[in-house]
């Protein structure tokens, strides 16, 4: 598991972030330390700061590829495309296997006016994170962009369908969830009311 998706499993997302916030300040050298940061704050869309957490671990790990990763996505979420693309072929130098910088690399090629360019790197990340909602839509706004109006629609589809299914697996989760509470509770009141509470 990616150190990003183990934060993604913290529901009390603020108290995460002023953990990480006490970790930083009290050793800002601790590996990681700016990458849990960086990562809550982005996926609470405050990419500024995230960015800045992203750029000091790697300043402590020059080669940690998915802080280079995260810290690029940043950038090119602040339209920072002169700092993103060097973060961007930095880290797919560093590891080629990851899905969001090839991402991030065909947002700024297609912002450039590289359409050949974009359809590769789009593709070449659905290939890495087929169930990748962003990759299937990045991939149909470029086919609208190039008069493809099938394959957009198509792309628009799997969208969809991949929508419907993450929603559909939360709804389960969430019944089950609920299903093994009240079972929880039925078991604790089935033994009664304790001999001292009995009249």
């Amino acid at each position: 598991m990616l150190a990003g998706e183990a934060y993604d499993e913290m529901r009390d997302h603020e108290d995460a972030v002023q953990q990480f916030r006490n970790a930083v300040k009290a050793d800002p050298k601790v590996p990681g330390v700016h990458f849990g940061l960086g990562y809550l704050l982005w996926a609470q869309s405050q990419y500024e700061e995230a960015a800045e957490q992203f750029q000091l671990e790697v300043e402590n790990s020059p080669t940690d590829a998915e802080s280079i990763a995260y810290c690029a996505d940043a950038n090119v979420r602040l339209n920072r495309a002169e700092v993103a693309r060097p973060l961007v072929e930095k880290a797919l130098q560093l590891n080629s296997r990851q899905e969001l910088p090839w991402l991030d690399l065909g947002i700024l090629d297609a912002q450039a006016g590289n359409n050949d360019a974009a359809f590769h790197d789009f593709q070449t990340a659905e290939k890495i994170a087929p169930t990748d909602v962003q990759v299937h839509w990045r991939l149909a706004r470029l086919y609208q962009s190039m008069g493809k109006r099938a394959e957009a629609q198509a792309e628009f589809a799997k969208t969809k369908s991949i929508t419907q299914a993450a929603d559909q697996s939360l709804r389960q989760k969430l019944q089950a969830s609920h299903a093994q509470a009240s079972r929880s509770d039925a078991l604790s009141g089935s033994a009664g009311p304790s001999p001292a509470s009995r009249p």
